[in-house]
This record gives C-alpha cells, structure tokens and sequence, in this order.
C-alpha cells in the first residue's frame, strides 16, 4: 500500500495561489510523498546491482526502494560530492526505474552528476536516466549531464509517461546536454502526472525541448530553460499553470510553434508572471510563446518581458499565419461556447522579428463566431518589433474585440503594411476591432477606434528609452520613458496605484502613479534616480578603549539632492559596538575585537532606490596612555630625583656660551 501525500488538484492550486499571492519563493514547499520507509545512502558511484550491504549503489537504492512500498528516501554519502555516476548502458539500456514513491536527495546540482553513455537497442524512452512508471517522486540536488543514445528511439533524462496518478516534485536540478543527433526525442524532462512543480533549476542544450510536462497541474518556478533544440517549454494541461521568475532565452524549435513556451490549456488557467522570454526562434510561428487556448481557459502574461525572439516562414505571401507572431502566437479557439480569456498586462514586448505578420503579436481570431474570446492589453509596451505587415499587432478578427488600455503601440515596423496595428477579417478584409482608451498608438491606420475619446491616436515617437535593465526590484528588461515623453502624466486621472486593475508598482517594482497621474506604457517615468557612490569608502581605524567615526555623505550622494538613510549589512559580522546615526557611523570595541573587518554599507533615499558600498575597518590594540605632564623630559636630578626645570637648561647654557666668548677673547 502506498503511503502518499497525494495533492488534489484544488488543494495544490490553493496552495500554489496563496504561496504567489504573498510574494513567498516556493522551495519543497511540501515533500510528494510523506517519508515513513528506508533511508538508503548511496556510498559508491559505482552502477551496479551490489550484494555487500556495505556498498550501496544508486541502482541497488531504488531497486530496495521499488520493493518497499512505503516512501523511502536516497540520498548520498558526502564523499560523492564532485564525482559523477556513470549509468551502464547494459543494465536496462542505462535507466533506472522507479516503481514506488521515492525522495531522492541529492547534495546539490553542483555536486553530484549522473550521465549515461550512448546506448543502441530498446523501446522508446527506455534509455532515460530516470523512468518513472509509477509513485510519488521528489528528486533534487542532482545534475543529469551527457546522456544520449546512438538510435532514433528518443530519450529524456527523467521521464514519466503517466498511468498511476502521481506527484512529481524537482528542486535544483540540472539537466543538460540530451541529445542524439536524430530529430526523434530527446527531451530534458517529460511528465506526464497528475501534478507537478519545477523549482530552482536549469534545462540546458537538449535536442529537443528542455521540459515537457502534461499534467494537470504545473507550477514553474525560478527555472531556466535555455539553447535547446527544441521549446523551452512544452506545456498542456486542463487545469493550471504558473510559470514565474524564470528565464527562456535562446531556444529553437524547427517544425513547431512556440521556440521560448508551447502552451495549450483547454479549461483552466495559464500565468506567466516576472518572467523573460528572449531570443529565442520559431521557424513556423510564435518565435517567444505559442498559445492555444479553449473551453473557458484563462491565460495572463504579467510583469513579463518577451524580447528579441524571431520566426519565419518561407511562403509568407499565400499564408500569413506561417512564421507570424514572433513575440506572441495566439492560436484561433476550435470551441463552440465558451472561449478565452488573453490578458496582457505591464508587461514589454519589444524587439521582435517576423518575416510574415504580427512582429510583437498575432492573435488568430478568424473563428470566434464559434465562440466569445476577450483579449485585454493593459499597461502593456509594444515597440521596436518588426514584421512585412503589422511590426506591432496583427490580428485576423471574427466577432472578438481586442481591447488596449493605458498601452503603448508605437516605434514598430512594417516593411509592407501598417507598422504598429493591423485587423482584417477572416476575408482579407480591413476591420476595427482594436478598441484603444488612454494608449498611445504611433502609427494606427483605420483598424483602431477610440469611442471616449482618450488616446493618442497616429501619435507617433513615443520617446522611449533602450531596451534595458531597470534600476528598481524588477527582474525583466524595459523601455524606460525618456524626459518629456508623450506618455507621462496623460493617463486616467481617476486611477489610483493599488486600487481596483491599477497595479501597485510598475513593470521596474517602482510606484505606478507618480505625480498623481498614471502614464501610458509599462514602466512610469519616475523621475528620480538611485543614489550613487561617488567614491571608495576609505579604510577607517578603530582602536581599543577607543572610538572612531566616518561621514558616509562622504563617499555617497543622491542625484536628487534626497537625504539618504544608511544602513550596515553586515552587522553581525562587525564585533564592538558599531551604529550609525544620520550620516555618521561611530563605534567602540574591546581587546578581543582586534582585527581587520569588512563593512557593507547601503545607502537608500525614501523610495527607496538603493546602492551599496564597502570599507574596511581595521580594530587595533589600545594606545599609550597619555603623559600626565608634556613638559617632563622625564630625567631625575643629581640630587633627589625632581625634575629639571626648563628654566635651568636656559641658563646653564647661557653661562656656557659666555664662556667660550672669554676663551676667545
């Protein structure tokens, strides 16, 4: 019987949306299964099935764990850190295979390797590292490196191709350099389980996608998944997914949409949230993201940036869905009822290059008579991309509406048509159905109305800066507006930051109404820059039954002219006592605290906008106690042991030289 802490599928996405909603990491935020078996330790990296109980190998471990069917946990003896097992290609074509739920802790990605030779002969898929045919897993700590096989059967480091409804948990893993050199399989990770979570890990040079999972549930977490053969994720699933803090830079896929995330949902919800999606390519469409959504899903793009990413076709000119949308693809809705629902909010997409339509997005609209699909754009940047038609937006519209608030759609390019927004009907035929309030369009043609009116419509440059980290807690590349942007302060005066859709912060994590009125765009023009330090901090000399003081005004400033409020990061580190009131850091130390010491100080005005800086602080011995009496020369007369006076040094030097004067007379 199986001991499982088995997730419902509420009961995980309660958890997930209350772990995202406080701005809390995930980390193993809970085990697959509940630990009430074996802990096996793995003392060899050796693969070998072992006889002597005192040589335990990691296939020994799960073959023990395969027969006990409560949850057992593997994990390693300190001396294999930095060493690699290597899995014999004779032993089940190299995998090993769970049956029953396991943790398996490794000692870190960093520190433990697995790899796996080339292999020949097998079924699909039974040459991967780990096959999970059945249980709960929770694996971390561990880096699958180099595995490969030499046929076209295909393989995946871990793979679990579904059947008993399981949990699959992976924390710091790295899996890296699956390949073949056939286009048939090879993916870092394939799941298929009812639930799975992804955290704090890397899928790296794989011939085909870093990670495929297909379950029900998918939480995505401080991944990267970067120069893979293939999407750098591949998700479908009918219930939920969160992909957050995460990096998908530098994928290609060559027959398949989506080179950064392929992502089909049918009923439930899809997040993208604080996450960059860049570089990457598509040779038939979504060179950034592919999106098929029906039956009610709900997808959000949030806080994101997708950047840079191409697609192409070769015959864009008979079919102008081939190669589009290399930002963003959204995919027509085949359902009849209910569609989707597309939101895009504070988030940049800008740079992106189609040789066919919709450079930043193209939405596939063309049957929602089928259905009802709402698509909203909020606080949104859409600028620098480029397409032959429509560089900005490009849509092929049914009944759907797509709806653009306090968005920017300007600085696009179109070689052929239309630079920043494009509609036609399924037809070919010029449509408006881009409905814009309080955005800024560069350059809108007839497919943008303005019932209010309150945009800027045909507005052209919208004086934004270059692509490029921001200066506040944001995570992803912005378009910052330069000094008298058309898109400061002339958004809705009514909106207030926090309250109601109106975000907090902005793209950057900085305030999201300055001067009272919102701007268009993702990012507000603040206005006030961080502080700066201006020079090294000078090393500071504190001694013993001493005191010493600094003046940190002296090595940092704020361009603004705001007094600054410092702090010591470190103060656990620094012995004695040790403060800073205002600008001026002070302290007194004992004998034991003698020492040269490393301070790092920050320095913050009242946003705040931050920078740190570091001086060291060298603690010596006491000095001398001071003379009570200067004038002592210190010396005891010939008589009783005073002090010579000064005034009798004078005039036994002055009869001495009346002396030598009569001498010389």
């Amino acid at each position: 019987m199986n001991h499982r802490n088995q997730f419902t599928k509420t009961q995980l996405a309660m958890a997930v949306a209350t772990v995202f909603s406080a701005g809390t990491f995930i980390q193993n935020a809970s085990a697959a299964c509940t630990v009430d078996g074996t802990t096996y330790t793995v003392n060899t990296n050796l693969d070998v099935i072992s006889q002597t109980p005192s040589v335990v190998t990691l296939r020994q471990a799960i073959l023990d764990a395969n027969a006990d069917p409560n949850c057992d946990i593997i994990n390693f003896d300190s001396s294999l850190n930095g060493q690699t097992i290597t899995l014999d290609p004779q032993a089940n074509n190299g995998g090993l295979i769970i049956t029953e739920d396991v943790n398996i802790v490794g000692p870190g990605s960093d520190k433990l390797t697995i790899t796996q030779p080339s292999t020949n002969a097998g079924p699909i898929f039974a040459d991967s590292a780990l096959n999970i045919n059945s249980g709960d897993i929770d694996i971390s700590g561990i880096t699958f490196d180099g595995l490969g096989s030499s046929d076209d059967a295909g393989l995946a480091a871990i793979f679990n191709g579904g059947g008993d409804p399981l949990t699959f948990i992976a924390d710091d893993i790295v899996v890296q350099n699956v390949t073949n050199g056939i286009d048939n399989g090879d993916t870092g990770l394939v799941v298929s389980a009812d639930s799975a979570q992804i955290t704090n890990s890397r899928f790296s040079n794989n011939f085909r996608e870093g990670l495929a999972i297909f379950t029900n549930i998918i939480v995505i977490e401080n991944v990267e998944s970067r120069d893979n053969k293939g999407s750098g994720i591949r998700t479908s699933g009918n219930s939920s997914l969160s992909i957050k803090n995460s990096k998908i830079t530098g994928n290609e896929t060559q027959f398949n949409k989506g080179g950064g995330i392929n992502l089909s949902i049918f009923t439930g919800t899809a997040t993208i949230e604080n996450t960059t999606i860049d570089d990457n390519r598509s040779n038939s469409g979504g060179g950034g993201i592919y999106i098929s959504a029906n039956g009610g899903a709900a997808v959000t793009i949030l806080n994101s940036t997708i950047s840079n990413n191409n697609s192409a076709n070769q015959d864009f000119v008979t079919n102008l869905t081939d190669g589009a949308g290399a930002g963003i693809y959204v995919a027509e809705s085949f359902t009849v009822g209910p569609g989707y629902d597309l939101v895009i909010r504070q988030s940049t997409i800008s740079g992106n290059t189609s040789n066919s339509t919709g450079g930043g997005i193209f939405i596939d609209d063309s049957i929602s008579s089928n259905s009802t699909n709402t698509i909203n754009i909020n606080h949104s940047t859409i600028t620098a991309n480029t397409a032959e038609y429509s560089g900005g937006i490009y849509a092929i519209v049914g009944g759907s509406n797509i709806n653009l608030s306090h968005t920017i759609v300007a600085g696009n390019m179109g070689n052929i048509q239309d630079p920043d927004i494009g509609v036609t009907d399924a037809l070919g035929n010029q449509a408006a159905n881009v409905i814009a309030d309080f955005s800024y369009i560069g350059v809108n043609g007839i497919n943008v109305t303005d019932p209010s009116p309150r945009s800027f419509l045909n507005a052209g440059d919208p004086m934004l800066d270059v692509l490029a980290d921001g200066i506040g807690t944001g995570a992803t590349q912005i378009h910052v507006p330069k000094t008298g942007s058309p898109v400061i302060d002339v958004g809705d005066p009514t909106l207030t930051a926090g309250t109601g859709n109106t975000p907090a912060t902005d793209q950057d994590e900085r305030n999201r109404v300055v001067n009272s009125i919102i701007d268009i765009g993702a990012v507000e023009f603040n206005g006030n820059l961080p502080p700066v330090k201006d020079s090294d901090i000078t090393a500071a000399t504190g001694n013993v039954d001493g005191a010493f003081s600094i003046n940190l005004d002296d090595f940092f400033s704020d361009p603004n002219g705001d007094e600054l409020n410092y702090s010591i990061l470190n103060p656990a580190e620094i012995p004695g006592s040790i403060s800073i009131t205002g600008s001026l850091v002070a302290g007194t130390f004992v004998a034991a605290d003698e020492g040269v010491y490393t301070v790092n100080y920050q320095a913050c005005d009242a946003e705040p906008l931050c920078v740190t800086g570091s001086g060291n602080l060298s603690v010596e011995a006491a000095l001398p106690a001071p003379d009570p009496d200067p004038d002592d020369s210190g010396s005891s007369s010939s008589s009783g042991g005073g002090s010579q006076s000064p005034w009798i040094l004078l005039l036994l030097t002055s009869l001495f030289g009346l002396f030598r004067i009569k001498r010389k007379s």
